[in-house]
């Protein structure tokens, strides 16, 4: 069909394939077409080369031309028979012509050139002037002035009248006769004072001209320091000056071109234009000019003249403008040269591994066994049911399970064991399907499939997450990432025992904030009782504080979140606003009134960020302080959602005393990993089915709404990956922790340091408040016993024999001597001595 067209074909292909890679989603229709002309435009113009008179147009013509094209020999079938009627219409040279000019433009099309572009390329750069003289200012080197015309000129100009001693009115009004301290003939013989440009003319100066004149030209130029710059202009003006008898004033620019004014230029000269020039005052003028002139009186009153200001008042004066002046052009020049703030830089997808293709050997075969050995054992139970449906995932394979009618699903929930041993599986899960009328029972797989994290963070569903607080899951059972939203949950509760995956969740759902907000957006508190997984974090600038790994402090950070969280409501009641959201709406507004308004700023108005609170271990802060830290958490978890505050809390010891009743009531969304017992896996999600997972990220996610659980497994990121996130996220920008909050947790810290437990609840060296009660009690029974103390006090075992133990570190009763009583070690006497000790220490 092509002939010698056929070798270029397989390139054209490859083109048409990159082409439709790289532009999924832009119109290419255009160019795939004109890729896909040239292999036959290509045949038919080497046939138009080299076998234009091979074939004669007759009913053998097309026999012929596929006959030669399969020997690669002319331009096939397609080919020959477009330049043969081309040739038949145009003759050869026209053929050749057509075939030439669409070839190249099939090429250019494809390539998207356009003729222009070609043209462009290849001519060479033309630079257009629109006078010689602007030619020879760009081309030409500059020139220094010669110092020694300009000498000539002003010898010469001596010679002239001196047109300063004239009398110019101002707006035609007359002068008021000055007041003069000198003879009126040596001030005619003073040079000019002021010194000007281009006096002839009639129109006020330009702020070029005026700058000019007044040697302040040129004020970005280059220069060490710009009151040195100052400095030397008014030295120089002053050294001007200081030359009687000349009419020219020459100011030196900083570099170094002069600049000369004639005394016969004067003529219809305008000082009130000069000196009413905005933002340059008279004193300044002066300064950096010829000695300041004498004042002339805007009302002249000929019978109570102006005295005229001494020599010293007006050097002070204009020192004192100077150095105004100066400080004003320094302000400006820092305020312009001060770099701006960088604004944060998302870390890039590249620093994230790939995931690597599954391999699929020997699955097919797995399944067919599994299947066929499930329906045996439901069969040999009794229970007659039909496989509809087999799903694989990354870690389990789910098989879904229609039975008869009468067959309750305890009855199959029962024989999990029997069919986890006919699998040869550790354990199944047997639970209905959401949206199914199914059972699924997921198995797992011999090989676990790990999720890499970039599957998730690149994924569409994540790019097109409204909310800043979206984070990577893992993938569901279908292999179809998962996204979480923080600000719906909206405080999670994470449990699972060493292993199972809890601190890669953890971190995945960290790296998802630092990928999807910004500081100003998100701002985080971390608590790592364990001090080595969340360390790593210390020094982005999503931090308010460093990373806590005390636990006292922990309990000060959130207590600094519960006051944080009541202030956000009070700003909410007076602005008359339900949540943050529309907190931040009505601020932007605001703001954006303000850049119109005179008497406001509009950095009076700012937004507020959301606050995630993450707990690496919570077990380990219940240990220490388990009230307060109790009690923070559940104010948070009852209130903090509209103010924009959310927590996640993780575990590896899911029992009642960590995760108490009115802690677990309020936190709604939760996800459990692998667990040791079905009471745990009740703790966490109030229900069974926790204990049947397989660990290495194998989760049960119930997000609030969710309905039953939904198995993940979750996605994974190694050491590695997060280093080099936080790594490109420090070197774009430093972390601003924030000074009040450290010092709260201060306080804080030093007040339960120093503070006495109350309730006989506090920790060591916390003195029970009925300790002083019960060693009166000892003291008149002359024994020491717990049941003792049990009866007479009316307390619980514990806190009696917690006292009990007080009074022996105190050296008040001896050591534990089975059955017996303890020894009193002290008498009355010595104790209401003690007693009176004490009293006058308080």
């Amino acid at each position: 069909m092509l002939g010698i067209g056929l070798y270029p074909l397989p390139l054209a292909l490859l083109l048409m394939a990159l082409l439709l890679f790289k532009r999924r989603k832009g119109p290419v229709r255009l160019r795939c077409f004109c890729i896909a002309i040239e292999p036959v435009l290509i045949a038919a113009f080497l046939h138009a080369v080299f076998w234009a008179n091979d074939f004669e147009n007759s009913t053998s013509l097309v026999s012929g031309l596929l006959t030669a094209g399969a020997g690669l020999r002319t331009g096939g079938l397609l080919g020959g028979l477009l330049y043969c009627g081309l040739e038949w219409a145009l003759s050869w040279i026209g053929a050749f012509l057509v075939l030439l000019v669409l070839l190249v433009t099939a090429a250019l099309a494809a390539a998207r050139v356009t003729p222009g572009m070609l043209i462009d390329m290849l001519r060479p750069p033309v630079y257009e002037y629109d006078s010689e003289e602007e030619r020879e200012r760009y081309e030409a080197p500059p020139e220094l002035p010669n110092l020694h015309v300009v000498r000539q000129q002003r010898q010469q100009m001596r010679g002239k009248p001196d047109i300063a001693n004239y009398n110019i009115p101002l707006d035609d009004e007359k002068p008021a006769p000055p007041v003069l301290d000198d003879d009126p003939s040596e001030i005619l013989k003073k040079p000019a004072a002021q010194t000007v440009a281009q006096a002839r003319r009639k129109q006020p100066l330009s702020p070029a001209e005026f700058l000019r004149g007044t040697g302040q030209e040129n004020i970005d130029a280059p220069s060490h320091d710009i009151l040195d710059l100052v400095q030397q202009q008014a030295e120089e003006g002053a050294s001007h000056a200081a030359q009687p008898g000349e009419g020219t004033v020459i100011q030196m620019t900083p570099q170094g071109a002069s600049l000369a004014i004639e005394a016969d230029d004067l003529d219809d000269f305008e000082p009130a234009r000069v000196l009413d020039f905005p933002g340059i005052s008279e004193e300044a003028s002066l300064e950096v000019g010829a000695p300041p002139p004498e004042p002339i009186a805007e009302d002249p009153i000929p019978d109570k003249p102006e005295k005229p200001k001494s020599k010293a008042e007006e050097k002070r004066e204009a020192e004192r403008a100077a150095e105004e002046m100066a400080a004003r052009m320094a302000a400006e020049m820092d305020e312009n040269q001060q770099a701006p703030v960088p604004p944060y830089t998302k870390p890039s997808l590249e620093l994230l591994e790939e995931g690597r293709a599954a391999s699929s050997a020997g699955v097919e075969f797995e399944l067919q066994e599994n299947s066929a050995r499930l329906v045996d054992t439901l069969q040999s139970f009794g229970i007659d049911a039909n496989i509809i449906g087999i799903v694989r995932g990354p870690s389990v394979t789910r098989f879904e399970l229609t039975i008869s009618r009468g067959i309750k699903f305890s009855r199959i929930t029962a024989l999990s064991d029997d069919i986890a041993l006919s699998l040869g599986a550790v354990s199944v899960r047997i639970a209905p399907i959401p949206d199914k009328v199914a059972i699924g029972i997921e198995v797992p797989n011999k090989t676990v499939t790990m999720v890499p994290i970039r599957d998730c963070i690149g994924s569409r569903a994540f790019r097109q997450a409204a909310s800043k607080l979206s984070f990577a899951v893992g993938k569901d059972i279908t292999g179809a990432p998962v996204i979480g939203d923080i600000a719906k949950m909206p405080h999670l509760l994470i449990a699972g025992t060493t292993g199972s995956g809890k601190s890669v969740c953890v971190n995945s759902m960290l790296i998802s904030i630092l990928y999807n907000s910004t500081p100003e957006e998100v701002r985080l508190i971390m608590v790592d009782p364990k001090m080595v997984e969340l360390g790593n974090y210390n020094g982005i600038p999503h931090l308010l504080i460093p990373v806590v790994t005390d636990p006292k402090k922990a309990a000060g950070a959130l207590n600094w979140s519960v006051g944080e969280m009541e202030r956000r409501y009070k700003v909410f009641a007076d602005n008359q606003v339900r949540n943050l959201s529309g907190y931040n709406d009505l601020m932007r507004q605001k703001k954006k009134e303000a850049q119109y308004a005179e008497d406001d700023s509009p950095d009076n108005y700012q937004v507020l960020p959301q606050i995630v609170i993450v707990i690496d271990e919570l077990a380990d802060l219940m240990m220490v302080a388990a009230k307060e830290v109790e009690t923070s958490i559940c104010r948070i978890a009852q209130k903090a959602r509209a103010a924009g505050m959310h927590l996640i809390v993780a575990t590896q010891r899911p029992s009642s005393d960590v995760i108490t009743g009115i802690m677990k009531s309020n936190i709604p969304s939760r996800i459990a990993f692998a667990v040791a017992s079905q009471i745990e896996s009740r703790i966490i999600l109030d229900q069974t089915g926790a204990e049947k997972l397989i660990g290495k990220g194998d989760m049960l996610y119930a997000p609030i709404g969710g309905g039953k659980p939904q198995r993940i497994q979750g996605c994974f990121i190694s050491s590695e990956e997060i280093e080099s996130v936080i790594e490109q996220i420090k070197q774009s920008a430093t972390a601003e922790y924030d000074e009040q909050i450290l010092e709260h947790i201060e306080r804080q810290y030093d007040g339960d340091g120093d503070g006495k437990g109350k309730n006989g609840s506090g920790g060591e060296g916390e003195e029970d408040e009925m300790l002083m009660e019960a060693i009166d009690v000892v003291m008149d029974c002359g024994q020491a016993s717990t049941s003792m103390l049990q009866r007479r006090l009316k307390l619980g075992y514990s806190r009696a024999a917690r006292i009990v133990d007080q009074m022996e570190e105190r050296g008040i009763v001896g050591k534990f001597e089975g059955s017996k009583p303890r020894q009193i070690l002290i008498t009355k006497d010595e104790w209401k001595e003690m007693k009176l000790r004490q009293s006058d220490l308080h």
